[in-house]
């Protein structure tokens, strides 16, 4: 009598769980995901564009400064300079420079179809720009950077039982 009565248990939560799961799946918006490029290291929430190709011409970009005029409607750079956002964005979100990666000063700006860019001194670039986030129903800058990685090999790894 326990056995059959902790299956039926069993078979209620599994029930309820698969309830309310078809529950909020019916709720949730269908909203058209936006048209952004690939995505690079950000929230899972949010669409990146892709990379800045090499081939794109680099051009001056404005000199950081320490000091400016309305600090929040610059983009704050770990070394404590400051640079205008780019991509008609206003008022950028936080830069998250890798921590373990040394900062890499600016060296010119690049474009990449209609999304301009930041180039570091070590190839690395960063941006600003404006994405939809169908979880806010709105518009939010978000702030990407891109590093260069090395390829990963394709060969297979020994043990992995592909020949």
């Amino acid at each position: 009598m326990l056995r059959s009565m902790s299956s039926r248990l069993f078979l209620l939560v599994l029930l309820s769980a698969g309830a309310i799961g078809v529950y909020f799946a019916l709720r949730s918006p269908r909203s058209t995901p936006p048209t952004v490029p690939a995505t690079m290291r950000s929230a899972p929430t949010e669409t990146a564009p892709a990379p800045v190709v090499a081939h794109a011409p680099l051009r001056e970009a404005p000199a950081p400064t320490r000091t400016p005029p309305v600090p929040e409607e610059m983009i704050r750079y770990p070394d404590g300079t400051f640079m205008p956002p780019l991509n008609g964005v206003k008022q950028p979100a936080l830069l998250h420079w890798p921590p373990e990666e040394p900062f890499s000063p600016i060296v010119g700006k690049q474009m990449a179809g209609d999304v301009e860019w930041y180039v570091h001194a070590d190839g690395t670039q960063s941006t600003t720009q404006m994405v939809f986030r169908s979880d806010l129903g709105r518009e939010v800058a978000v702030t990407h950077v891109a590093r260069p990685m090395p390829v990963a090999s394709e060969e297979p790894v020994e043990g992995s039982g592909k020949d």
